[in-house]
């Protein structure tokens, strides 16, 4: 890019390996984030997440540029900016989610009207949706083990250099962005605690411990993965991060994968022919609340129904218990049972190297974001087994929960 560009950061809070920087670090640019009341969060989330703008502005500094930071409509706030700075184009990492993808298609729209360029660059993922594809067909994988098979032999794309140095024009107002009262023992965000975090990570016992509670054995690097402090692909390649954690990377990059698919995900149904319906009757819900089987439970913490002996936090009720897993004739309560599940594991295709990890290939940026409205899946149900609801919790009675 030759003229002044806005460079919108997003969950890409870094200044290693990021495509988008790399994109614009010949020119001069006006960064930019924006805090938008429209995308949903919390207080932690959010606390995390300006922390993270925090340190994004220091390195840019260094750099010899700044951070321009809004309260507001991100697509208002980009062209905003765009007018002060006399910018000629707008550059941003693309993404997926129902937000995300309105969001570029929004942004793609105004810069078309403006008359200026708009430029989608290589997103959180280490491996772009759509990179990949079944070789039956379709447009996403919805079964885990052949997509990493796929993930695992692909080419990865270049790490993107850190600038050296960085341009700016004048640049216009920043907004004050307060936080809200957050836990006390929150972790720090930024691309300096996510880096430090991966130095103090020891992966000894990740494969095998990574589940175990007790055993404190995960990265704790999912916050900062999620807010872009740490890079994916990079982190993938890195030779301190077993395998198992390199798995577990490509189960990231399988969902988001299906997500840029099926957009409608985070409230739809993925089965084909599944139906949403709910009754939201005002009467409905009370009466679900009051006389449902074990909804009081439930709500207070237990998960029988009717509570257990010795449970303190469930009321006692009078409504019968009319389940449909209580046995008619004898008021027992019938087996449970669950779809049974199998795993396959694959071993990661070695490469030249030894590291079982494929080099990288250089793509090309993206312009205009799409969306997709993808069909829901198809998916043919496993037989239940009741073998699978005969587990007994071994526990003493008084160290169970209720």
């Amino acid at each position: 890019m030759t003229g002044t560009a806005v460079l919108l950061f997003t969950a890409d809070l870094r200044v290693h390996d990021n495509p988008a920087l790399a994109a614009v670090a010949d020119a001069p640019v006006a960064p930019l984030y924006v805090d938008d009341p429209g995308r949903r969060t919390n207080p932690n989330r959010r606390r995390f997440t300006l922390d993270a703008v925090e340190d994004l502005r220091d390195s840019l500094r260094a750099l010899g540029a700044d951070l321009v930071v809004r309260r507001g409509d991100t697509v208002a706030q980009v062209m905003d900016v765009l007018a002060a700075t006399g910018a000629t184009g707008v550059v941003c990492a693309d993404d997926v989610g129902r937000f995300e993808t309105d969001l570029r298609r929004r942004l793609a729209e105004a810069c078309r009207a403006a008359s200026v360029s708009f430029t989608l660059t290589h997103g959180p993922s280490v491996l772009d949706p759509g990179r990949v594809l079944p070789s039956g067909g379709g447009d996403h994988y919805k079964v885990f083990t052949p997509y990493w098979r796929a993930w695992s032999q692909a080419r990865w794309r270049e790490e993107a250099p850190e600038p050296a140095r960085l341009r700016t024009p004048d640049l216009p107002r920043s907004d004050r962005l307060d936080a809200e009262p957050t836990a006390a023992d929150l972790p720090r965000g930024g691309e300096r605690a996510a880096l430090a975090r991966l130095d103090e990570w020891d992966p000894d016992g990740y494969g095998t411990d990574r589940d175990d509670l007790a055993a404190d054995r995960t990265s704790r690097l999912s916050a900062h993965l999620a807010a872009g402090c740490l890079s994916a692909r990079s982190l993938a390649a890195d030779p301190r991060v077993p395998e198992a954690a390199v798995r577990q990377l490509c189960w990231r990059d399988f969902h988001r994968q299906v997500l840029a698919a099926f957009p409608a995900l985070v409230d739809t149904a993925y089965r084909r022919g599944a139906a949403d319906e709910w009754d939201t009757a005002p009467a409905a819900l009370e009466a679900w609340r009051l006389a449902a089987p074990g909804s009081a439970s439930w709500t207070r913490g237990c998960a029988g129904s009717p509570p257990k002996a010795g449970c303190t936090t469930a009321p006692a009720s009078s409504a019968p218990d009319t389940s449909p897993a209580r046995s008619a004739s004898t008021g027992a309560r019938a087996p449970s049972t669950s779809r049974a599940t199998s795993s396959t594991s694959t071993r990661r295709t070695t490469g030249a190297t030894g590291s079982g990890r494929r080099g990288p290939a250089a793509t090309p940026g993206r312009t205009a974001a799409s969306t997709t409205n993808a069909r829901p899946p198809a998916s043919t149900p496993t037989a239940p087994t009741a073998a699978a609801g005969a587990r007994r919790d071994r526990r003493p009675a008084s160290s169970r929960p209720c």
